[in-house]
């Protein structure tokens, strides 16, 4: 959908109202760092393969 569908779905429907707001999450790259967190909690995240290994097995 175009930007103008969106702005025209935003008007008749409160939930389609809320897609313009996260189209950036569609135009740019996601930056996913856990360092922060890592630092501050000591936690770290599961290895992908480790998590579909698990997810397919059950």
């Amino acid at each position: 959908m175009s930007r103008a569908e969106l702005a025209a779905a935003a008007r008749a429907d409160p939930v389609a109202a809320e897609f313009p707001e996260v189209l950036y999450l569609l135009e740019r790259p996601l930056l996913l760092d856990a360092t922060p967190t890592a630092g501050t909690l000591g936690v770290t995240a599961t290895p992908l393969d480790e998590v579909l290994t698990t997810m397919t097995a059950a």
